[in-house]
């Protein structure tokens, strides 16, 4: 893998170039993955149409940033307090800056966490066929367990006619946690349907939703097939990551046209939700968290 300095809009970015594909990582913007695009230039993830970068603080609502490309959300997703603890909206490692290190042909990205008392690594490399893949190192340095989750938030961009792929079947219940139209209520249960993710859509019904399998998944799968019939796929760790939410917005935040793959360790958007669904974990003091990402196009 090619890896040089680079800029994305004004800020500081890192290049990835494999066989396959080009990506944008950005360590000092909680080394969030902004871009990934083939080598025909054709852009995957959605991209905000703001000419300079939208930063957010530790405090700052998450919606009024960039809201783009792939965050990682840790240690939750909405904003929870666990054991004394205020856990951000959208978790705290997005917001934080990562050194990074350019070594044998990998870029490691690494931060600290002092607040909540973590260290957080991650390293890209170019993995089979070109595909990008990522390695978590996520380590509790509490003196205290650490009631928390991961999910990844990967915007990918939509078009009329799209679907988005996924290791269940219809039939399977789907609980919703939020429903822009008004349609369905916090912890509706449905048996699951292709038209919940409007593969087709019109622009001037905007609506937003989000939604999760209960059931955990067996295959850590996900993506999303353009109507050209590529397909953004995002493979993961289902035994680390057994849970997957799905969160699509289609012109109510930001305007923005993209669907949200999220596989995470566990769902409903906060440890406390997750609880009263029964799924619970935590890692214990010193403990690690381990797992795998690989993003790549299927033609």
């Amino acid at each position: 893998m090619k890896i040089t300095q680079s800029k994305y809009k004004d800020v500081f970015a890192v290049r990835l170039e494999t066989e396959k594909y080009t990506a944008l990582v950005l360590p000092y913007e909680g080394g969030k993955i902004v871009s990934f695009q083939d080598k025909a230039g054709k852009e995957y993830l959605w991209q905000n149409p703001s000419n300079r970068y939208l930063h957010i603080g530790l405090t700052d609502d998450f919606e009024k940033g960039e809201c783009s490309g792939f965050d990682d959300m840790f240690p939750t997703i909405d904003p929870d307090f666990i054991d004394g603890d205020e856990y951000p909206d959208h978790g705290e490692v997005c917001r934080l800056p990562f050194s990074y290190e350019i070594a044998d042909e990998t870029l490691v990205l690494y931060c600290r966490s002092n607040r909540l008392g973590y260290s957080y690594k991650k390293t890209l490399r170019e993995g089979k066929d070109g595909r990008v893949v990522i390695s978590y190192e996520i380590e509790n340095a509490r003196e205290r367990d650490f009631k928390c989750l991961w999910a990844g938030h990967c915007l990918v961009r939509v078009e009329k006619g799209g679907q988005v792929l996924l290791p269940f079947a219809e039939g399977e219940p789907v609980d919703f946690v939020y429903d822009s139209t008004g349609k369905t209520a916090y912890g509706d249960r449905f048996p699951y349907k292709n038209a919940y993710l409007f593969s087709d859509w019109q622009e001037d019904a905007p609506a937003c939703k989000k939604l999760y399998f209960p059931r955990k998944c067996e295959r850590g799968f996900v993506g999303y097939q353009y109507p050209s019939g590529d397909t953004f796929v995002m493979e993961f760790d289902e035994k680390r990551l057994p849970y997957l939410g799905i969160w699509q917005d289609h012109g109510v935040v930001n305007g923005s046209y993209c669907v949200g793959l999220e596989p995470c360790s566990l769902g409903y958007d906060t440890v406390t939700n997750a609880k009263a669904y029964g799924q619970e974990s935590a890692l214990k003091r010193g403990e690690s968290l381990f797992f795998q990402i690989s993003l790549y196009i299927r033609k």
